[in-house]
């Protein structure tokens, strides 16, 4: 007997070929410490690593005396996605649970646009930690069903958009009314 994939392995493998290897550019999330507790830094502040090791460095030389330090660096899962407070770069972190049911509701009820190539492999990215984080022990839950829904018709958008001609086409493939409702 052999294997046959499921649409949700399906989809889960085309979402790691749009993203690729965009991941590996990324910073893990950087806060910053202070030992001394002197003019301690806002702790909801998170950095990429290059702009936490410019931040110490620079609120050391603002505060002689103080031991500020970066910390962090290792995969951390979040509520959400985090960006870098200096420069907005996308930090990679994984997602909590809720984090991750809270994003797939922000997709499916705002939709996503794989089809923009500026900013493409990070959404499929982003799609991918969710898929991954809700499929290990709620695939049947409703709001997974309604993101796999939202996931398929963006697929489906990729698959006919060569075969569209640009003048004369539909419109994109709207987000399923089912995945809408069910995701509020």
């Amino acid at each position: 007997m052999t294997y046959q994939k499921s649409i949700t392995d399906e989809l889960i493998e085309w979402l790691h070929s749009v993203a690729g290897d965009v991941r590996e550019d990324m910073s893990y999330v950087r806060w910053i410490g202070e030992h001394k507790g002197i003019n301690d830094p806002d702790a909801s502040f998170v950095y990429c690593n290059d702009c936490c090791d410019k931040e110490v460095d620079r609120l050391n030389a603002l505060h002689p005396g103080s031991e500020h330090f970066a910390d962090g660096g290792s995969r951390s899962q979040e509520e959400s996605f985090k960006y870098c407070e200096l420069c907005s770069a996308q930090l990679d972190c994984g997602l909590t649970e809720y984090g991750a049911r809270e994003v797939a509701a922000e997709f499916t009820e705002g939709g996503f646009d794989l089809g923009q190539e500026s900013n493409r492999r990070e959404t499929a990215a982003d799609l991918m930690e969710v898929a991954d984080q809700l499929c290990y022990s709620y695939d049947k839950d409703v709001k997974v069903q309604a993101f796999f829904s939202a996931l398929m018709a963006a697929r489906m958008n990729e698959i006919i958009a060569p075969f569209q001609n640009p003048e004369t086409a539909a419109p994109a493939i709207p987000l399923p009314r089912q995945a809408r409702r069910s995701a509020i």
